[in-house]
């Protein structure tokens, strides 16, 4: 244990720091920004404190935007940490695919399969694009593009739970109840 709590904000707290980062004292418990063991009220500004650490650390300004902000429903602030994740590591397919998932969120499900295209276009053995692009699509009422999305995921990460109940999800929502239980 790294006595720092767990989560996102922990481990990026330590790269942030380096190895020495244990010895440093930090206010609260940093796993409260994951909801772990502190109080949510101090998650935001644990996680700009790690993120202040080291201003250049594009993995915590994307935890940030992606674990925080779009899950709080606060879509654009989300999406302005995202793009300056990805201005700190433009070849980042998490941060696009995050992206995409938050215009999923926002409901904005064109730019949201417009961010999967261009991470798969670069980067097109990466399976949360397609999983991504399939919920996408099955939000649009599209449930066969998902269906085929979800597929392409799965051929190549295999069962990924995520992948599976999204798959069955989509079944369901298209009528299929049957094949969504099998």
């Amino acid at each position: 244990d790294n006595g720092l709590g767990g989560g996102h904000l922990a481990n990026a707290l330590l790269d942030a720091l380096g190895t020495e980062g244990a010895d440093h004292a930090v206010d609260g418990d940093l796993g409260a920004a994951g909801g772990e063991g502190g109080e949510w009220s101090e998650g935001e500004a644990l996680y700009r404190q790690g993120m202040a650490l080291n201003p250049g650390y594009a993995t915590a300004q994307h935890w940030y935007a992606s674990d925080w902000l779009a899950l709080w429903g606060r879509f654009d602030e989300a999406l302005a940490e995202l793009d300056f994740a990805l201005d700190l590591d433009p070849l980042s397919s998490i941060i696009v695919e995050n992206r995409a998932l938050t215009f999923v969120m926002k409901r904005d499900y064109e730019e949201a399969i417009r961010c999967c295209l261009q991470v798969l276009e670069s980067d097109p053995s990466f399976y949360k694009g397609y999983a991504t692009m399939g919920r996408a699509y099955s939000l649009m009422g599209n449930y066969s593009e998902a269906l085929r999305m979800f597929e392409k995921g799965r051929a190549i990460a295999g069962d990924m739970f995520n992948i599976l109940t999204a798959t069955g999800e989509t079944l369901a929502r298209a009528g299929q109840t049957d094949a969504a239980r099998g």
